[in-house]
Formats: structure tokens, sequence, C-alpha cells
């Protein structure tokens, strides 16, 4: 895999890869679009499965890049979008272009192996604690990149912010991002201090439940897989793995983390081409800041962050982010992390993964050490032998 290197003919070369950035974010923008309206039938209109590996044939991790089927069913916009993107990669000379953490890269021939086999084979089912720890522990991971671990009671569950989750696809809670974010200091300033950064704010937010531009991940396979089993006992759960490379995963007080959780205090008429406010308030909290690396791509990043372990049950959890920017307009949502490998949770295991759990002390009151969660799960224990 090679990044954007220096070419002949320059200029001509560098309007081609920014004509190819804005393909590509085109079609994850109308490929999302048809994956929530058509979650069930996303297999019958679209595959953009590839699977980029190294020399060694170790996965690195899979991206959305391009389609290897167009069906007839897909939207002319979608095809549009794709044809496009193909003559742009003729004329850069490229086999394919992806982008990932808000860079573009272009891949020649030589450099990527699009597995034929159906990307299944990197779907996992497990039928006890022992099956599932075996997965994990089989999985071969390059030096430079680090795991992290996401699970969810309902495979079938989106991988956005709850900023971006709405009933209807018109009216996401990010138009109210805003106003959620400063309500809440200030009705109840005495648990945000002036010192606290936006991002740690963002996370105790998050905390206490309030819809944030954060996704919750970990460190720990069976806190995954934990949150997998613990609600929906009819529907089968899911945990997802996604390889971070350690180059791009950032601390909770890196800049890039500061200008994406300021998104948090814009109001929904911001877009990328007008940033002075965002500007305003990342100065306001790094002091001096210059503003140009402030770009279309760079907000349209998705950041793995390793944050503060300022209290117990992200300490237990063993907890990390995905901080979502935005695509073009703060209530767009950008492309989410592609999973390495999914593990489906059947329905009819989760209670007894749930008992293995417990064994190895991973249950309710160790995820949630708070006083009140630990009271209701004695009441509730005990109230069960009655």
């Amino acid at each position: 895999m090679n990044h954007i290197c220096n070419q002949n003919e320059q200029g001509y070369y560098n309007s081609v890869v920014e004509k190819l950035s804005d393909y590509l974010l085109s079609i994850r923008a109308e490929a999302e679009l048809l994956y929530h309206k058509h979650l069930r039938y996303r297999d019958k209109y679209i595959n953009l499965d590839v699977v980029i590996e190294d020399r060694n044939h170790h996965i690195i991790e899979i991206y959305i890049v391009t389609t290897l089927d167009i069906y007839k069913h897909a939207p002319g916009s979608l095809t549009s979008a794709i044809n496009l993107y193909q003559s742009a990669c003729k004329a850069a000379r490229v086999n394919c272009a992806y982008i990932h953490n808000g860079e573009l890269y272009l891949v020649d021939a030589k450099d990527i192996e699009q597995v034929s086999r159906d990307t299944s084979s990197l779907i996992h089912t497990v039928s006890s604690l022992s099956k599932y720890i075996s997965i994990i522990s089989g999985l071969e991971i390059i030096e430079s990149y680090k795991l992290f671990y996401r699970g969810h009671s309902n495979g079938s569950y989106v991988c956005i912010p709850s900023i971006y989750r709405s009933k209807t696809p018109k009216s996401p809670l990010v138009i109210f991002e805003d106003i959620l974010f400063h309500e809440a200091i200030r009705k109840r300033p005495e648990d945000f201090p002036s010192g606290l950064s936006t991002f740690d704010t963002l996370v105790k937010m998050q905390h206490y439940s309030m819809p944030t531009r954060l996704l919750d991940i970990t460190e720990n396979p069976l806190i995954a897989l934990y949150f997998a089993c613990i609600s929906e006992p009819n529907n089968d759960g899911e945990v997802l793995l996604f390889a971070e490379c350690k180059d791009t995963i950032s601390y909770y007080d890196s800049n890039d983390v500061c200008v994406l959780s300021n998104l948090a205090k814009q109001d929904r008429s911001f877009s990328s081409s007008v940033k002075k406010n965002l500007l305003d308030d990342v100065k306001k909290e790094l002091g001096y800041f210059d503003g140009r690396s402030i770009t279309k791509n760079s907000l349209a990043k998705v950041i793995c962050v390793l944050p503060k372990m300022s209290n117990e049950r992200i300490k237990n959890q063993t907890g990390a982010f995905y901080l979502f920017g935005m695509n073009g307009t703060i209530i767009n949502c950008p492309i989410a992390p592609n999973p390495m490998v999914r593990i489906t949770i059947p329905s009819s295991l989760k209670t007894q993964l749930l008992e293995e759990l417990s064994h190895v002390g991973i249950n309710e009151s160790y995820v949630f050490p708070e006083l009140d969660k630990s009271m209701e799960m004695l009441k509730r224990k005990y109230s069960e032998l009655c």
C-alpha cells in the first residue's frame, strides 16, 4: 500500500487525487444511505467489501473501498459516483483508492490482494466462552496494529454514535447536539468544571447516557462479549474486532481530538467551508492553533482515542472511544470504521455465556461498579431466589 506520492505532471495529478477523494466520499455517503435505508437487503444492492492484506497474508484491515459488483438495483446516484471514481483511478494510474482516518491512500495492483473468498470467512459463531477466547487468541495481528472490541446485543445494530441515531433518517439528534451540550453544562455546572476539556466533557456525558459523537469500544474482549449478551435475549448478539494502526491512535489531549470534539458545540448550519466558530472554540482550549489544518478531509475523520481512566467504570471496562467527525456538514455522519472480524453470539447462548463470564469476574457489578448499579444487582439476584 502506498500513500500519495510525487508524480510527474504534479498539477494534473493533484487535481485527480482531489477528485478521487470527493468521489470516494460520495460513494460512501450514497452506500451508507442505501445501507441504512435497506439494511436487511444490503447484499442484494451492492457489495463494498475489499480485504487488504500484507505480503504474508495477514489481514491488516477491511475497508469499504469500491464495488466488486454493481447490481442493477443500485440507485443512479451511486452508480454515477462509482463510474466517476473508476475513471479517476485510471487517470491516477492506480488499482483502487480508499480513505482511512480522513487520509486518501492510492493502491497499485501489485500491492493489493482482493480476496476471492466470501467475506463470511471472517465471520465466526461462538458456542462457549472457551471457543470465543480461542477465536481471539488465534488472530494474527502485525505488531504495528492494536485490537479493539465492541459488543452489542443485536447483530443488526449500526455502529454509529448515539448523536447520529434517530427513529427516522430525517431527524437525527445531531441537529440538537450543540443545545444538548450546552444545556447539560448549564443545568449541572458543578459536574463540568471550567478546566475540563471538551473531549473529557463528552466522555462524562457519555457516561451518563447523554447522546454524543463518541462510540464506546474496549481493549478487553471479555467486556465486549458481556455487552453482546446483556440484553435482547431473543436476538443474536455480535462482537466486532477493529484493528487500528498504533500510529493513528490518539490520546485524549491531541489536537485532532480537540478539533473533532468541539464539533459538539457547533450548530446545525455548520459546514467544513465555514469554520471560524470551530477555530475560535479550539483556540480557547488549546491557545494558539493554526486553523489551516482544519480541512474537509480532517473533519471527516473517525479517530480512535485512548481516554483518561477517570472513573471506576472506564477503568474496569478498559474503555476507549471512536470519536466521529462529520461528512461535509454537521448533520452527516462520517463512515464508521469497518470491523476486521465479526463474531456472532447466538441468542440461545447469551445466558450461558453471562454465567461463564461471571465465573471469571465479568459481571454487572464489575462492569458497572457504581453504588446504585451494585445495589440493583444484589436486589435482583436475591429476589430471584424468593
